[in-house]
């Protein structure tokens, strides 16, 4: 996600929502639910994080106590992961130590395979190379937001990568950082030639209410980056975040659809489960982050490198 430098973004519902059987339904909820699965049985049963809601701590089980934060990292690469967070100086998000946290979920897929896998991660993220990896760095000094994840292919072509998991949209938090003047001093002149004029509505209530999608398009618009790419990493299952994220789409033309790619994070951690050279990572990552894999890849079953 593209975010700007003192953006919270919260991952939290109620505890009534939690306890209604139709919000089970959703996505969100059968992640939530699937995770509180996941930290009882591979996780050992740790205790539950709370959440401060109302004035009140409740304890929800698809958060992790903050101490234990670091249990959002797959074990085997878990201490790597950690140095890497250290040397790049990664702030930590708020809700890291939620297992839903898109955060780590990014760092649980990145940096390792980026690290001992550098040619099935392009594979799978449907880009020719991954030459070099950059997670939550910023992408335009003028413009000053954060990018989740952005790779070279060359030495000329940058992708820029917006990474979702249980969020269900693509606006901004609040109206944070909302300015009309930027608005149309900075993203319309570079935008205006690839999208539909029906994106320029009053006070920007259009573009600001799909501005992650937008924003990694305006990076790859540049004067100076006609060849960036944009991919869009989202769980097929998300149906709510997909819809909207082709309704976002729909008002963008075809020469910058060219350069943009819709993943989904089902695909993406199967074929890794699939290959031999990955295949047990995969499998971990399918075990956590898949609610669908529970049955083939369970809270209890051994999953360990060959």
């Amino acid at each position: 996600m593209v975010r700007k430098r003192q953006r919270a973004r919260p991952e939290l519902t109620s505890l009534f929502d939690e306890a209604d059987p139709l919000s089970l339904q959703t996505y969100e909820k059968t992640l939530k639910a699937h995770l509180d699965e996941y930290r009882r049985g591979r996780l050992g049963g740790v205790e539950s994080g709370v959440l401060l809601a109302n004035g009140v701590e409740r304890p929800y089980g698809h958060i992790l106590p903050t101490k234990l934060q670091w249990l959002n990292i797959l074990e085997p690469f878990r201490a790597e992961v950690m140095q890497y967070q250290t040397a790049n100086a990664l702030r930590l998000h708020r809700y890291f130590h939620h297992l839903n946290s898109t955060q780590a979920f990014s760092f649980n897929l990145f940096i390792p395979l980026f690290r001992h896998a550098p040619e099935k991660l392009a594979s799978v993220l449907s880009t020719p190379a991954v030459l070099s990896l950059q997670l939550e760095q910023c992408a335009d000094p003028e413009e000053r937001s954060l990018v989740d994840v952005q790779w070279l292919t060359d030495e000329s072509t940058c992708v820029h990568c917006e990474v979702k998991l249980s969020e269900t949209d693509f606006e901004m938090t609040d109206g944070i950082g909302r300015n009309p003047r930027k608005l149309e001093e900075s993203y319309r002149p570079v935008l205006e030639r690839y999208v539909s004029a029906s994106l320029w509505d009053e006070k920007g209530a259009r573009f600001y209410e799909f501005y992650h999608v937008y924003q990694n398009l305006w990076l790859a618009s540049r004067s100076g980056h006609e060849h960036d790419e944009v991919r869009f990493l989202l769980p097929r299952a998300n149906e709510t975040l997909v819809e909207k994220f082709n309704e976002a789409m729909s008002l963008v033309g075809p020469a910058l659809r060219a350069r943009t790619r819709t993943i989904y994070v089902e695909d993406v951690l199967r074929q890794l489960a699939g290959s031999p050279e990955t295949a047990w990572y995969g499998r971990l990552l399918e075990e956590k982050y898949v609610p669908t894999s529970q049955a083939g890849a369970g809270p209890f079953e051994s999953i360990t490198p060959s």
